[in-house]
């Protein structure tokens, strides 16, 4: 699911301007696609009620999100608990440099927080993936307030009825 929200926020477009080489060979002069580059945020909840297990599964996430969009996006990754103690802008995203990410945390959670930081510090952001096991404010959110795109991965063990009717 994570895969395919991300891959539907890139822009397409068509230019003449440059033809596609896929037509070259069959003599058909085609368009090239045109691709931009779009901001996204990853957002770790690290707090208390986060183990091992989950912050390695979030983090393997993201390494395979980096690694297959790497050219067409730039990433950042926050960590966060009852505020934000990681903000690392993540290029060029590789899995060694997704893992060499100082990752912070461990008191309550709050999302408000994390979401209004971005909202003031992050410009032009087109989507941000929460990582969370849910136990937070989240159900006092009013998610309309921000204007990026939002999506939650929430852990196994995590509680997943606080979002019923959010979008």
């Amino acid at each position: 699911h994570l895969q395919k929200y991300i891959s539907q926020l890139f822009p397409v477009d068509y230019t003449w301007a440059k033809r596609s080489k896929k037509g070259i060979a069959v003599g058909v002069y085609l368009p090239d696609t045109v691709k931009e580059k779009i901001k996204v945020v990853f957002a770790i909840d690290l707090s208390g009620s986060i183990g091992d297990e989950e912050k390695a599964d979030f983090v393997s996430e993201i390494v395979g999100v980096a690694n297959q969009y790497q050219n067409r996006a730039d990433f950042r990754i926050l960590t966060h608990d009852t505020k934000v103690h990681t903000d690392e802008k993540v290029d060029r995203a590789t899995k060694e440099k997704v893992c060499n990410v100082k990752y912070h945390g461990g008191g309550g959670t709050s999302h408000r927080e994390v979401m209004q930081y971005i909202e003031d510090n992050v410009k032009d952001v087109k989507a941000v993936v929460f990582f969370t096991d849910a136990y937070s404010d989240l159900q006092d959110i009013d998610f309309g307030e921000f204007r990026y795109g939002k999506i939650f991965v929430i852990s196994k063990n995590g509680d997943e009825r606080c979002l019923s009717g959010k979008n």
